[in-house]
């Protein structure tokens, strides 16, 4: 459906509902309502029928007989009742047609008088241009919508002016500056810090639990990435480490150079970034205040760490002035490890997009403006020669591609020169993007750097308003020249329209109306509440007098109104209960097929049937154990207490007898066997000489080292005859696709030889080209080299066979082909079970358990998902008992270190 179409419809429904909305305005006034309940006149008639004497304030007349005065005093009573009554009800009839009733809620004229507070003759969102009396007229509008637009682009999110004012400084001014405030940061702290008022305003507290969801959020995905324990990894084996002469924590001169660097970042990140990696809740400073904390914080927890410096063996003295060689290594790992961390947090939080409102990653007047040039800095001032940390990072998976430009780091708030700053299209452009509800910058993407270029403003304004036209926004009589002119009328009128489309609701009007009357509903609620709260609060502070208050003469008429209500609720409600209820009757009749009388009573009779034998099954469980208890209690003689308990004693010794003897009777015999044939053995064993035993001891270790030295050959032999037709079939004319195709069919031969020379093929081909391994995965290749991996016996070339199927699937998990990665992620499970069940049938191999572990941690790089890996728990606490064994230098037990180490920080 078009947007105009849907802009028709949308007037056809709204028209439809204001005229259905007036003719029931209209019932209400034509239809009369039921008078309300008058205790007094009701109980006065009462009386007067029971016969009661005759009021005091009733004209008297004489009459002749007793009975003829009460009849005439009667009829004469109920007609004045009557036409009081009557008169009572024409009153309230003529008072509620008299009295007009308030109209519904209409979404409308709420919005028109929402943009008619300025006071103007005709409507903003009109096509005509609004004009204003005075220059002070401007001047409130501007102002007005000033802060409207920096609250809508959200440039009010978070205060950078004290950063700002500190990067606008020369080289020198700031240097001298930021080596203050770090000296200053060395000295202990004065007396705590008082919260101000500010604090607590609405406005602090809404940004405060913003920052929060912010700071749960991004503490979430650092945690859970892989990439922490990675760099402490590299930390740890100093692979990245920091230049022999440098001490970062004594030199204040390279200390601040460290401090800028981390300023240069903008506030909202570097706050949020520095708590991550420290633990340490930065916590909200007063005005002008932040650069104080902040160096505070970073000279204590991110050059420095108390809980070194507190131990003997890293820093000696009581100020902890003299740093140990020992101490100098903790802190400079120290230091990068949190150096390290906080560009990862920071990438992960602009990444993963946590505060739209902010798209720069640096100041704009800071000197990075991207993260090689972060690490020249550190590659210059701080790391050794032989750290190449983006190398480094990078092939942990850490390659920022961020940089700034001029997008990012332009300014979007409006302040100053009003005119001015929405003339160039951009500002109007970001809120053109929110208020149509455009995705994030969409619009932006559209427009170009308008450099003073007066013909690039004018494109940008163009596009803006095509775009604001294609969501429905009155544009069409708007000249983007006038805008670029700075014409005052123009700009205030195109903002006007805009926050016309944005103050009406998008909703149906009805959605609309329940809500106005919900929201209508809780404040008369909360009005009546507090009013009634002032009423008793005034009635207790009165002072006690002696006689009771008097109560109004509408006491009676309020007590019988809410009688009359409650009672008119309960009987619609039980009339409407006992509609529901006879409906779902009819509902269930209609659900039940039409039967004829005779398989009704078939049916009748099945029913009975069952039921009846259910309950004669029933009957009888419960009669005969009844009858069986009493027969035995019957036969059961009488015994006092003691007698019971002596009783007991006798049948538990003889019962704990009778099991012991048979438990004795079975293990005596065998161990008299087994001690009667040692005894015979021992007896027939001749004594030899020391020269006999050695001779025979010679003899057995010849044998066994004979049949390990024939094994062997065989072993060999056999695996020489396999590898002999794959080096005569190497110049094979098939091409490369035929080969591969053909060797996975050979996998599924039943002759082991066979499936050998097609696994040694497999192997060369996926080893020398990348291309091979996609043939091997389009071709179903990994479910086929796992099928030939869990039918391979133990026997000759089992571990080779083993050792080439897992070659083929180590170089299919590191391929860097989409293909490939991409069916190796659908298939880690299958690999994962089938590879650990190997290596743990062949942990003491030391050729094959680091080719396989070799696969497993390709499967970490790629980032598969943790559920396969919680299935193997047993297989790995197995293997690494075993590992655990063997020397530090051992190949598997570092492969296992590795292994199980990624299983930690991947879980």
């Amino acid at each position: 459906m078009d947007p105009e179409q849907q802009e028709a419809r949308k007037k056809e429904l709204e028209r439809r509902m204001n005229a259905r909305s007036e003719a029931l305005k209209a019932k209400r006034l034509l239809t009369p309502r039921k008078a309300k309940f008058d205790a007094s006149e009701t109980a006065q008639i009462f009386v007067d029928f029971t016969g009661s004497p005759e009021s005091p304030s009733s004209p008297v007349t004489s009459y002749d007989t007793e009975d003829e005065h009460k009849k005439q005093f009667a009829a004469s009573r109920r007609k004045e009742l009557e036409r009081r009554m009557n008169a009572r009800s024409e009153a309230l009839k003529t008072k509620r047609l008299s009295t007009p009733q308030k109209s519904r809620f209409d979404a409308s004229e709420t919005a028109q008088m929402f943009l008619d507070f300025s006071g103007a003759g005709e409507s903003p969102s009109s096509p005509k241009s609004t004009v204003y009396d005075t220059e002070e007229e401007h001047k409130k509008q501007f102002a007005a919508l000033s802060e409207w637009i920096n609250h809508l682009v959200g440039t009010d999110f978070y205060d950078t002016s004290e950063v700002d004012a500190l990067m606008a400084k020369t080289k020198t001014e700031a240097t001298k500056f930021l080596r203050d405030m770090l000296i200053s940061a060395g000295k202990p702290r004065g007396q705590p810090e008082t919260r101000t008022k500010e604090e607590f305003n609405a406005e602090a507290i809404a940004k405060t639990r913003k920052l929060n969801f912010v700071r749960e959020r991004a503490s979430t995905m650092f945690t859970n990435s892989h990439l922490p324990s990675e760099i402490n990894r590299l930390i740890q084996t100093d692979s990245i480490s920091v230049r022999p002469d440098k001490k970062v924590f004594f030199d204040i001169g390279l200390q601040t150079e460290i401090l800028q660097l981390f300023l240069s970042f903008h506030p909202i990140w570097l706050e949020i970034g520095l708590e991550i990696v420290t633990g340490r809740r930065l916590s909200a400073a007063p005005k002008n205040q932040f650069i104080a904390k902040t160096t505070r914080l970073i000279r204590t927890y991110i050059i420095s760490d108390p809980s070194i410096l507190d131990s003997k063996k890293y820093a000696l003295g009581r100020t902890k002035s003299i740093i140990t060689p020992e101490g100098q290594t903790m802190l400079h790992k120290h230091f990068m490890a949190k150096v390290c961390h906080f560009m990862v947090a920071v990438e992960l939080m602009r990444s993963g997009n946590l505060v739209p409102q902010v798209k720069c990653l640096f100041l704009k007047n800071s000197s990075y403006k991207c993260f090689n040039d972060v690490f020249v800095m550190l590659s210059r001032e701080v790391l050794a020669g032989s750290t190449n940390l983006p190398k480094l990072l990078k092939k942990i998976g850490f390659a920022p591609e961020f940089k700034q430009g001029f997008f990012e780091e332009y300014d979007y708030s409006v302040s100053g020169n009003f005119t001015k700053t929405l003339a160039d299209g951009l500002t109007l452009g970001k809120v053109v993007e929110i208020v149509a509800g455009y995705e994030v910058d969409h619009v932006i993407k559209m427009l170009r750097n308008p450099g003073g270029d007066r013909l690039r403003k004018l494109g940008n304004l163009k596009v803006v308003l095509q775009m604001a036209e294609s969501r429905g926004i009155d544009v069409r009589d708007v000249k983007p020249e006038l805008i670029v002119a700075c014409d005052v009328d123009t700009i205030l009128e195109v903002l006007w329209r805009i926050i016309s489309f944005y103050s009406v609701s998008k909703h149906p009007l009805h959605v609309v109306q329940k809500a106005a009357v919900t929201i209508q509903a809780a404040a008369r609620g909360f009005l009546t509440r507090r009013r009634y709260a002032k009423e008793i609060a005034s009635f207790r502070t009165q002072k006690p007098v002696s006689s009771p208050p008097e109560k109004p003469s509408d006491d009676r008429d309020k007590a019988a109104t809410v009688i009359q209500a409650a009672a008119r609720g309960f009987l619609v409600r039980r009339k409407y209960a006992n509609e529901v209820v006879v409906h779902e009757k009819q509902t269930d009749a209609a659900c039940i097929p039409e039967c004829s009388p005779e398989e009704r009573e078939k049916a009748a009779i099945t029913i009975q049937t069952a039921v009846r034998e259910f309950l004669a099954k029933k009957k009888h469980a419960k009669e005969v154990p009844s009858h069986e208890q009493q027969a035995i209690v019957k036969c059961i003689p009488d015994h006092s207490s003691e007698d019971r308990e002596k009783a007991a004693i006798v049948i538990q010794t003889a019962v704990r007898e009778f099991l012991t003897k048979r438990k004795h009777t079975k293990e005596v015999p065998s161990c008299h066997e087994k001690q009667v044939e040692c005894q015979a053995i021992v007896k027939h064993i001749p004594e030899y000489s020391p020269e006999d035993r050695e001779r025979a001891a010679i003899i057995i270790q010849t044998a066994v080292r004979g049949f390990l030295t024939r094994r062997r050959y065989l072993r060999e032999r056999a695996i020489i005859g396999m590898e002999r037709p794959i080096a005569l079939g190497a110049d094979s004319q098939l091409p490369i696709y035929d080969r591969t195709v053909l060797g996975l069919r050979e996998l599924l031969d039943n002759t082991f030889k066979i499936r050998y020379i097609a696994a040694c093929k497999l192997a060369q081909f996926a080893w020398f080209s990348s291309r091979c391994a996609e043939y091997i995965v389009l071709n179903n290749g990994i479910p086929i080299i796992v099928d030939s991996m869990n039918n391979v016996n133990r026997g000759f070339g089992t571990e080779d066979m083993l050792y080439h199927l897992g070659s083929i699937l180590g170089v299919l998990v590191k391929s860097r082909s989409p293909t490939v990665r991409s069916e190796v992620r659908k298939q880690a499970a299958v690999i994962v079970d089938t590879v650990f069940h190997h290596m743990y049938a062949h942990h003491k191999s030391e050729r094959l358990l680091p080719n396989l572990a070799d696969t497993i941690l390709g499967l970490f790089e790629l980032h598969v998902s943790a559920e396969p890996f919680k299935k193997v728990t047993f297989q790995v606490r197995k293997i690494w008992e075993w590992c655990c064994k063997l020397p530090r230098d051992d190949c598997r037990y570092q492969v296992m270190c590795q292994v199980v180490r990624a299983l930690e920080s991947y879980k």
